[in-house]
């Protein structure tokens, strides 16, 4: 990333006050709840449905993480591309990704952590108390 543009970043995320999540999720209940739950826990959110979208937005708000689950309406970008996408295209958007999907595969498990997802947790099997903890290490490492 150029000094530029990690100057911008780090002037964008120093200018907040809490911890802005993007929220990429086809589910409108889904990105709702998770919304309201994390705001509960001190994050800022902001939401999209697919996987172009994501791209798009973590380009423009430089999320501290991003929520994205696997399942996306894209043809030509999976859960797992948007992952390389965000972390690789220059400029690449250095930011912890957290999968929470309820696709339960090892194959997509393995391929998403490859990508460079920080963590992979299932839908109905995590809860959203357990996401925000997850978020906050992400976000701040020890």
């Amino acid at each position: 990333m150029s000094s530029e543009i990690e100057q911008e970043v780090t002037s964008r995320r120093n200018g907040r006050t809490r911890p802005l999540v993007l929220i990429v999720d086809t589910d409108e209940a889904v990105r709702l709840a998770n919304g309201s739950l994390l705001a509960l826990q001190g994050f800022d959110t902001v939401a999209v449905t697919n996987g172009k979208q994501a791209v798009v937005k973590a380009r423009q708000v430089w999320p501290d993480a991003i929520l994205l689950d696997l399942k996306l309406p894209d043809l030509d970008l999976d859960g797992v591309d948007v992952i390389r996408e965000i972390l690789t295209t220059d400029p690449p958007v250095d930011v912890p990704i957290l999968i929470l999907t309820d696709v339960r595969s090892t194959r997509l498990h393995a391929a998403a952590l490859d990508a460079g997802a920080a963590s992979y947790m299932i839908k109905g099997e995590t809860t959203l108390r357990e996401v925000g903890h997850a978020i906050q290490r992400a976000i701040s490492p020890a």
